[in-house]
């Protein structure tokens, strides 16, 4: 059975920020969230993230960036780091995205948290 899957892209600077995704369609409207989805049948965990990272913000990550995947449940969040903010360009399931530090997150998906938290309390580390 496929898994969900996403992207958790952070810029690699002592003061991180991730890239968060207004939802205006879906589940849980009006929260923020990271690019990913359900899996399709025969698609890995990753296969899944950047399928949804290409379908939702039109950027197709490299497997060789990852650095490291935290999982909660039968979700997988994958850690991508960029060196710069990006623009992405948003799908029909977001109409706003922003880069956001720790101090200065809005009202996030609830299945977004636990990751989120996972990470920063990690220091960045996986």
């Amino acid at each position: 059975m496929p898994k969900p899957a996403g992207i958790l892209y952070v810029t690699n600077k002592a003061d991180p920020k991730v890239l968060l995704l207004h939802r205006c369609a879906g589940d849980h409207q009006g929260t923020w969230c990271t690019p990913g989805g359900h899996g399709r049948h025969g698609e890995s965990p990753w296969d899944t993230a950047a399928r949804e990272s290409q379908e939702e913000i039109g950027h197709e990550p490299d497997w060789h960036n990852v650095r490291g995947v935290h999982r909660i449940g039968d979700y997988a969040m994958h850690v991508y780091p960029v060196s710069d903010e990006f623009d992405p360009t948003l799908n029909h399931e977001h109409d706003a995205a922003q880069w956001s530090d720790r101090d200065h997150l809005p009202n996030l998906h609830p299945k977004l948290q636990p990751f989120l938290d996972a990470y920063l309390d990690s220091g960045g580390v996986v």
